[in-house]
Order: C-alpha cells, then structure tokens, then sequence
C-alpha cells in the first residue's frame, strides 16, 4: 500500500470511498434516511453526490492523502487548504446541499452552530473527512493515513470534528483529544471536536 499526494484524477475514487464509508455515520443517517430512499444503492449516490464538490475541490488543489493498492483507493484523508481560493466552480458544496437536503440543509447549520457553541477555538489545520472503505478497515489504513497527515502538517497541528462516536478511541490513538462535544440542536447527535496533541 502505498500513501501520496491526492490528486485531481482521484476525485471520483476519493468521493465513492467517503460515501461508503460514511454510510453508517449518524449524521449521514439522519440527512439521508434510509426509509427515503428505494434501495440502499440509490441512497449511496445520493451521499456521493453531496460530497462530489467539496472532494473534488480538494482533490484538485492537492490538499489532503489516499492510501492506494494496485491503483485502488483504500481511504483518504482531506484538509482544508487555508491558502487555496475557494472553488467557484458549480454546483457548489452550498448548493448541492440546499437542493438535495431542502430545509435540513438550514437545520444541518443551525445544529453545527448549537453544537459549538462553548467549544474552545481550535488551530491548525481542519480535516473534515477521514475514510476507509468498509472491507478494508481494521488493516492500519486509517492509522497510517493519520500519521502521514499530522507528520504533514507538523507543528501547526490539527483538528477534526465526528458525529460518531465509535471513532472516538481511533482519533485517540492517532494522537488527537477531545477538547469539546456540544449536541447538533434538533438532530440529537453528539459532535466532538478532537485536536492533535
């Protein structure tokens, strides 16, 4: 397995290995419920669809790490890229949002709002997405993806916010500690915010 760069080529590999490996998140539960869609395959190109703007934008400006085995993406790691100009490319991130969630998209802001509020204001660099497909997790993927991601961004540090608990214990054992969990309003769902120690 090797890890590099992501590139611009790896958006569409990078945004099918999000979407399944989000499919059990909480939050992805409450956006897209299952009871909404036919089959579970329809409800996955949904969950592709609103990542495909913000994956490909950071595949495109190179901000952020796939793990590759014989030329297939097993996970990724993406940041924000402070320095990069924001994509005004279409459809944008907003707007994906807006018309395939309506009025949870409002919800979906108001409860991040609610859900920080108190919370410390945390520095470095924000990685909002770290995933491993599904039949290739428990392999030290996800752990090395980490490693390379916090060696990258040095002493700047980093910092993450999960809506599932279950990856608590892994953020902790890549070096990150909670420093914050507020609930996201109306949805009910605990987000905690990790920083790299």
């Amino acid at each position: 397995m090797d890890i590099r760069l992501v590139e611009a080529a790896d958006s569409a590999q990078v945004r099918t290995v999000i979407s399944r490996a989000f499919m059990d998140d909480p939050l992805i539960d409450r956006l897209f419920p299952a009871d909404e869609y036919q089959t579970s395959s329809l409800r996955l190109d949904a969950v592709a669809v609103f990542y495909a703007p913000s994956v490909e934008f950071f595949c495109t400006v190179g901000s952020g790490l796939v793990a590759e085995e014989a030329s297939d993406v097993l996970g990724a790691v993406l940041w924000n890229a402070p320095s990069a100009t924001p994509s005004t490319s279409l459809p944008s991130a907003g707007g994906v949002a807006a018309l395939m969630l309506g009025t949870r998209a409002s919800q979906l802001g108001a409860a991040m709002a609610a859900a920080r509020e108190g919370a410390p204001p945390a520095e470095g660099t924000y990685i909002p997405d770290v995933s491993v497909v599904p039949e290739s997790q428990g392999r030290g993927i996800g752990r090395d993806l980490m490693a390379a991601a916090i060696d990258r961004a040095g002493s700047d540090g980093m910092w993450l916010e999960t809506t599932n608990p279950r990856n608590i214990p892994f953020y902790e054992r890549a070096g990150f500690q909670v420093t914050h969990t507020g609930l996201l309003g109306d949805f009910g769902i605990p987000m905690t915010r990790m920083v790299s120690r």
